[in-house]
């Protein structure tokens, strides 16, 4: 039995690679924003040369990774598992991706207004400090954002929109950018499948193939900075997703395997070369995904299976919630005299990663809450109904003051006479013999 074989026979709904990787990118996530504490350069201030390296290694360990990246691939690898189900199913295609975004957009909105009322609340109490100082993320206070710049915030649309605006971009909870990126990947893979229907396989490669070669051609004229912002410059990273999806389910046999593995090498060897690490990061998952996803599904057993599974619907509300928790935690320890290069390694990152997490689990809790609370509408209904039959005459009354028809009805007989009396008696009249008693009022010439 091939693996593939063994695969249908166990019949996983869930493909634990997945998770696996959700929760290593949260975790490089956390780890990247706790480790501003540390800075490049202290490790010439070591007193040998042993520990210049040990210092070095412990930078380079802590401050040299993204997980953004990895989210990105990640989510090209989501959308293609999407539309493969959906069979090139329009209605299937809307409704799967409306649903994703119904679990994305209102998480970070309250997000967004949890952490400007907690940054407006320490400024009110002279505490600005604590998430605008060193050794730390930096926050913009809610104040100083203008009202462009909140509606670019709230409709994820700030790391472009002032491409168009001639502004300058401010993303205020300084994770959302990825989200910004993530938005616009899903809109132009959604138009493209609803626009090709049962043909948004091809459609889909050819779409992916044209902007990975407009991505390249940019880069090689320098400017690329001129699309800063939107999906054109990180177009590699989701397009790794997407035939990292296409290699995990392609036979060695099917050339477009090895055609879409050569694309993804050759794409993370350029990132190598050119110091890009988006790039090399993307496709390093993506090759892990397209690769190790059948033998970790087979293999893997379901004890870890199930760990990482719970693990990983925390990623969300973690990746949403922790950097100003981590920012006023590095802070705050830092005042509080943790200021040595070991002090900052060896406490202060770890005890901000985990009041992050701490301030992920608890927001995820406050939103499973919120979805879980139903609002009884029985009651209500029959309010507005009492209401409305309260209001209804006056309303008739109203409608036939001011109620005006340029021409009138000639065949009122049709109407019901309980409806004709209440809503046309006041229009009816005898036939018209003169223009003047056509217009809409009658008469109106003598």
């Amino acid at each position: 039995m091939s693996d593939i074989d063994q695969m249908n026979s166990k019949k996983k709904s869930r493909d634990p690679l997945l998770d696996i990787v959700r929760v290593f990118a949260c975790f490089i996530v956390l780890l990247h924003h706790a480790a501003v504490a540390l800075t490049f350069g202290e490790e010439a201030e070591a007193a040998g040369p042993i520990w210049f390296n040990i210092r070095l290694a412990v930078l380079w360990l802590t401050k040299y990774g993204s997980g953004t990246p990895i989210f990105f691939a990640l989510a090209g690898w989501l959308v293609m598992n999407t539309l493969d189900k959906s069979a090139g199913d329009r209605r299937a295609i809307a409704h799967s991706f409306s649903r994703r975004m119904r679990r994305i957009i209102p998480p970070y909105w309250l997000a967004l207004g949890l952490t400007a009322g907690l940054l407006l609340l320490m400024e009110a109490n002279g505490l600005k400090g604590l998430f605008a100082g060193g050794f730390a993320l930096e926050f913009q206070s809610p104040a100083e954002l203008t009202i462009w710049q909140w509606i670019g915030n709230l409709t994820l649309t700030e790391t472009w929109r002032p491409l168009f605006m001639f502004d300058h971009s401010t993303v205020f909870t300084r994770v959302a950018w990825s989200l910004c990126y993530h938005e616009q990947f899903i809109a132009i893979t959604v138009m493209c499948a609803l626009i090709a229907g049962s043909f948004w396989r091809k459609a889909l490669v050819i779409l992916t193939f044209s902007l990975l070669l407009l991505q390249v051609l940019m880069f090689d004229m320098g400017a690329l900075y001129r699309v800063d912002g939107l999906f054109i410059d990180r177009w590699f990273c989701f397009a790794a997703g997407l035939l990292s999806y296409e290699i995990a389910n392609l036979n060695w046999q099917d050339w477009r395997k090895t055609a879409y593995f050569g694309i993804i090498f050759i794409g993370g060897f350029a990132g190598l070369f050119w110091n890009e690490d988006e790039m090399l990061l993307s496709a390093t998952t993506a090759i892990i995904l397209g690769f190790c996803s059948r033998p970790i599904q087979l293999h893997l057993s379901a004890e870890w299976e199930n760990r990482f599974a719970r693990m990983s619907p925390w990623t969300y509300p973690i990746f949403l919630a922790h950097l100003p928790v981590v920012t006023i935690c590095n802070r705050v320890l830092f005042e509080s005299g943790l200021q040595s290069f070991w002090a900052r390694a060896l406490i202060i990152i770890p005890t901000s990663i985990t009041m992050g997490v701490i301030a992920g689990i608890a927001f995820g809790r406050f939103v499973n809450l919120l979805d879980s609370i139903t609002i009884e509408t029985t009651g209500l209904n029959s309010a507005l109904n009492g209401l409305f039959a309260k209001l209804h005459p006056l309303l008739l009354q109203i409608w036939q003051a001011v109620a005006v028809e340029p021409i009138l009805f000639q065949n009122l007989h049709i109407f019901p006479r309980s409806a004709r009396s209440k809503l046309y008696g006041h229009l009816e009249s005898g036939s018209a013999s003169r223009l003047s008693d056509r217009t809409p009022w009658p008469n109106a010439t003598q």
